[in-house]
């Protein structure tokens, strides 16, 4: 099995059942919160879109520096790129608040009847092409990477 095919399934391993889960549970506050029409389906690709991307992210610091024979899963949290990883994280979801910030607060707004609906179209764009970008260089370094490790 080729380096891409593994890569790949690394990712759907984790990436899918992280993503389902997020998005149930997304809802379910929703739901619960009684948020309906554009704000749901904005937070929930916002939630879908953050956890590929994050996905995408983890594996690519995993396969900077591979720890394959190390019990102690704490190591590879711990290093260097494990904290790398947070870092880079915590800005990107950090990014999504600022780019979510307007038409949240918007929406608000007109739930108080002070304002017109909000759009979201700018934001999702935003969102969709920085994930997106993100999650395809994740693949890219991770994939150069574990090439140059690879014995030949």
């Amino acid at each position: 099995m080729g380096l891409m095919p593994s890569l790949w399934a690394k990712f759907l391993f984790t990436a899918v059942p992280l993503t389902a889960m997020s998005a149930l549970i997304l809802w379910l506050s929703n739901r619960f919160l009684q948020i309906r029409g554009a704000a749901l389906w904005y937070t929930l690709l916002l939630a879908v879109g953050a956890s590929l991307c994050l996905s995408a992210m983890a594996l690519a610091a995993g396969c900077m520096d591979p720890v394959f024979n190390d019990k102690n899963p704490a190591k590879a949290i711990m290093s260097t790129w494990g904290l790398t990883y947070m870092f880079l994280s915590l800005i990107y979801v950090g990014w999504m608040l600022v780019v979510s910030a307007r038409p949240i607060y918007h929406y608000y707004e007109h739930l108080l009847g002070r304002g017109a609906p909000p759009d979201y179209t700018k934001a999702v764009l935003q969102v969709a092409l920085v994930s997106a970008l993100v999650s395809a260089a994740s693949f890219y370094l991770g994939y150069r990477r574990l090439l140059q490790l690879e014995p030949s």
